[in-house]
Parts: structure tokens; sequence; C-alpha cells
């Protein structure tokens, strides 16, 4: 406590005491009144009419909080987190102990500046492998120590993650690393791909995630597609596209996965079967990412339709890991996720007003002229442009009010529309 006079242990009226903790660790309560007290008149019954006004002074021990993991490490017990308190850093079994605190041991204590001191102590082991990167995407990762994030990104402009989940390299994992089986990147060859049926340019060949045309099968009872993937792998997620092309369009809305192991086994029906989303007026070409909770065992799988839009359509790609032979130490919980475009064509010359239907000199009605409407996109191509009604076509005569829609497809689901309202005068 400090006073104006030292020598006196009264405080005059209106005069303040100033407050402070004199041990090391203990601070003051962190409020705005709590390092001083004045001198009040405040006669109460059974009380002196002079006190100094605030709550009872207190210096508790500065709390450190909850210590932060550490990846690999192995924290002893404490009684609590204040100042004094410490535990000791160890590490699990398949990690070494590492560094030293600024005491140069591995006890590490809460310090009197509110700091657990850590100094540099660590665990060095096993690390994570590099987990790759989406196509036009990026990495961003600390390090692939066991505890570690991973995220990702992408690098084109328009384009988003379809999870913006990080990765996380974990113990005990399904996978080292989850990644493409080989279906875009060619590994798989034409001839393990079979289906019940295909259409001209639309083979089973086809069915690569990044092929420009796709699968399309003809309208049977149940219509697949069946891979031989040339060893047993780990599938953990599947991702599936529709097609869109100038020529056709489809995309499934509800698909079955089979799957073994050997050639003369029966397949097994993975359970539930796999539900995609449709939006009007067509969302073919979105990319949908199904990650099977338990990975399955598989080399030869078939991936049928159960119902579609317009046409039993699709691409897909598998994603898991080779079997391995000895579990692995450390690995990540879930692969990259893909970019996709998330960005609508621009109309570019859509008419902002109605187009009114001019009259002849005789007053007969003239034809309708006008520049068509043309679409961009940030991903440098349209899919597909549609006009409704389907026989719509400048020049025409119209005899009545029409109202005419222009839609452009990306090749990632994304639609825009281009609405004319055409009006004959009365």
């Amino acid at each position: 406590m400090i006073r104006n006079d030292e020598t006196s242990v009264l405080v005059p009226f209106k005069q303040n005491v100033t407050l402070k903790c004199g041990t090391n660790g203990r601070y003051l309560r962190n409020t705005v009144t709590s390092n001083f007290r004045q001198c009040v008149y405040d006669p109460k019954p059974g009380l002196p009419d002079y006190w100094l006004s605030g709550l009872q002074p207190a210096c508790p021990r500065v709390d450190c909080g909850k210590p932060l993991p550490t990846p690999g490490a192995e924290y002893g017990q404490y009684l609590d987190t204040k100042h004094h308190s410490s535990f000791f850093f160890g590490c699990q079994d398949t990690f070494k102990l590492a560094g030293q605190t600024n005491r140069n041991d591995n006890v590490v204590r809460c310090q009197a500046n509110g700091v657990w001191d850590f100094g540099n102590l660590r665990c060095e082991g096993p690390v994570c492998e590099d987990p790759g990167r989406p196509s036009d995407g990026y990495q961003v990762a600390r390090s692939y120590e066991q505890g570690s994030e991973v995220q990702f990104g992408c690098n084109r402009p328009g384009y988003i993650l379809i999870s913006p989940r990080p990765i996380v390299c974990i113990r005990e994992p399904e996978c080292k690393v989850i990644k493409p089986l080989g279906l875009a990147s060619g590994r798989i060859p034409d001839s393990a791909i079979n289906a019940t049926s295909e259409r001209p340019n639309y083979e089973a060949r086809n069915v690569r995630l990044n092929s420009v045309t796709g699968w399309c099968g003809k309208q049977e009872a149940f219509t697949y597609v069946s891979v031989d993937l040339g060893r047993i792998y780990r599938v953990k997620a599947i991702l599936v596209k529709g097609v869109i092309t100038n020529d056709i369009v489809g995309r499934p809305t509800e698909i079955r996965f089979f799957y073994k192991q050997a050639e003369n086994e029966n397949y097994v029906v993975y359970f539930p079967n796999f539900n995609l989303t449709m939006r009007d007026p067509g969302n073919y070409g979105e990319l949908a990412m199904i990650t099977l909770p338990k990975y399955v065992q598989a080399r030869f799988v078939i991936l049928g339709i159960v119902s579609y839009m317009d046409n039993a359509c699709l691409k897909f790609e598998l994603m898991g890991c080779e079997e391995p032979v000895i579990e692995p130490l450390l690995g990540y919980d879930y692969g990259f996720s893909p970019c996709v475009d998330n960005e609508a064509p621009v109309f570019q010359n859509c008419p902002q007003q109605p187009i009114i239907v001019q009259k002849g000199a005789n007053g007969e009605l003239l034809s309708v002229n006008f520049t068509v409407p043309t679409a961009i996109d940030n991903s440098g191509s349209i899919a597909r442009v549609e006009v409704k009604p389907q026989s719509f076509k400048t020049p025409i005569r119209i005899f009545e009010d029409t109202f005419v829609k222009y839609i452009a497809f990306d090749y990632d689901g994304n639609v825009a529309i281009c609405e004319i309202n055409i009006t004959v005068p009365g």
C-alpha cells in the first residue's frame, strides 16, 4: 500500500491509496479500480463514518491457462494452471524428446508472466508424407508432423474448394495419403473399363473425370460402368459429375456402389445408395464428393445409375490408397479437396428492355431481329447454350407476346440466364 504520508496510518478524506502486489507472479484483478482505494464519507450503523471504498484488495496468482498440445507429446499431471504449477513433458513411444525449457530440463512451469515455459521442447519422430495438392491449386503447411494441419486453396479466379476443411496428420490412419486412384491420370487402361451400354462418342472409356465428353448409357433397366483397378485399394471417396456438351446432357441423381476384391467373388453392395443434387435448369456438371465413413477394400468396382436427369451419364474418379503390407503409423484423415468453378457465366449483350415488334408502312408486323446474346465464362469456355422455345431463331415473325430465354452452362454446374420479353403492339 502506497500513501502520500508513509509515517501515518491515516488517510485524509478524498485522498487515494495506491495498491500493488509485492509478490512475483501475483497481480491485482484486471478492473479499473483494482489499483487504488479512496477515503470516502459514508456513515452506516455499526460502521465507521469514513472508510476506504471498493472491494477487499487481492493478489491472485497469474493463470497460464490450459497448455496447448504439442505433436507427439504427452504431458504429466498438474494441480492447476497458475503460477508455480508445473508438469513433466514427455513424448509418445515413436517420438524422441528434444530441446529443453529455460531451466535446462523437461519440466514445464507456469511463469510469472502468465506463459508456460516450453522453451524449445519438442518431440521429433516420423512425419506424414506430402499429401499433394489439387489441380490448379496450392498447399499451405508449416510441417507434416503429427497433429499438423495442411490447408489448400485454388489459384484460378472464381474457383473454390469443394470442402475448405484442412486435413490433419494423425496416428493410425486408414491411409498414409488419400489420392486419386488412376482414372483421370490414365494409369487405369481403357481395357479395364466396361459398361452395360454406351453411346457413340460417350463410350465407357470416357468415364474418366477429366474426359472432354464422359460416359452415357442407353435407356435400360439398370445402367452401370465397371472398372478393374488392377490391384486392391482402400477406397475412401468417390468424385462424380454429370455430362454436359452441345450434343447431350445427363446427371445421376442416385447411384449405387458395388465392390469386390477378387474376380471370382460376388460383388458387395454398398449401403445406402448415394443421392446427388438436382437443380433447375440443370446442374449437370456440378462435382459431388462422396466420402465413405469407412474405407472399402476393392479391386473391382461398379457404379450404377439408379435415377438420373435427362440421360444416364456420368464421369467419376475414386480416391484412396493402395492396400498396405503394414498398417501405417501416420497419415492423413482425408484427401485434398478438388478445385471447382464457382462463378456463373455472364451474358455480354442481353437486352435489358422489352423488344417491341415494329410495324411496316401498311401496318403489317415486321420480322424480329436482334443480336443473339453470347456468354463468356471465367473458365475460358461455355459448355452449352440453350434457347427456349427451342424453335426460336432470328429473324422471325411474331404475332403474339413472346418470352424467350437463353441459358448458358459452364462445365461445373453454374448457369446464366438471359430473359427477353418480345411485345406485339395492339
